[in-house]
């Protein structure tokens, strides 16, 4: 965004605001000591290379359980016929997998790496809490942004045009 600010000789100049457009100018140095950036590698390292072993974990079962088809012996199982309900099944079964995947390194990082850091106060109820409340919320805005889309995706052969105005509506 750019304002127009009054010089001292009464003409309008041109002053640069920041913008999400583009990048800040500044380097880390600029703000920080090196100590200070030295001490944010050391706590950003271990939980990078955690976060990368848990990825490869979590699309390996993935794909491993999409493979051997078991969202849909899933619905299946369930007599499940209808779309709308076997939609929000199957985003229901990718929450709670998503959820029981990541609980570990979650588990990890809130109750024992950040404490150890001084960042976290949580208790291992809150934390528990939180996972559960996660599920409802995660299921209704799934499902706000699935449903829809499924059912484009049923009702034209355009749907990858609806469901890239849906997605970068989002």
């Amino acid at each position: 965004m750019t304002t127009t600010a009054v010089t001292g000789a009464g003409a309008p100049a041109k002053k640069k605001g920041i913008t999400p457009w583009r990048a800040f100018p500044a380097k880390p140095e600029d703000w920080f000591s090196a100590d200070e950036i030295a001490k944010a590698k050391e706590y950003l390292a271990p939980i990078k290379r955690n976060r990368i072993i848990s990825s490869v974990i979590t699309s390996a079962v993935g794909l491993a359980l999409f493979a051997a088809h078991v969202p849909a012996h899933l619905l299946t199982g369930l007599g499940i016929h209808n779309w709308v309900v076997g939609t929000v099944v199957e985003i229901a079964g990718l929450i709670l997998f998503s959820t029981v995947m990541n609980l570990p390194l979650g588990a990890w990082r809130a109750l024992s790496y950040d404490k150890k850091w001084g960042f976290s106060t949580t208790s291992v109820g809150t934390f528990a809490a939180d996972q559960l409340k996660g599920v409802p919320l995660g299921l209704a805005i799934l499902s706000l942004l699935f449903v829809p889309l499924w059912a484009i995706v049923r009702a034209t052969d355009l749907w990858w045009v609806w469901g890239f105005a849906v997605f970068f509506t989002f």
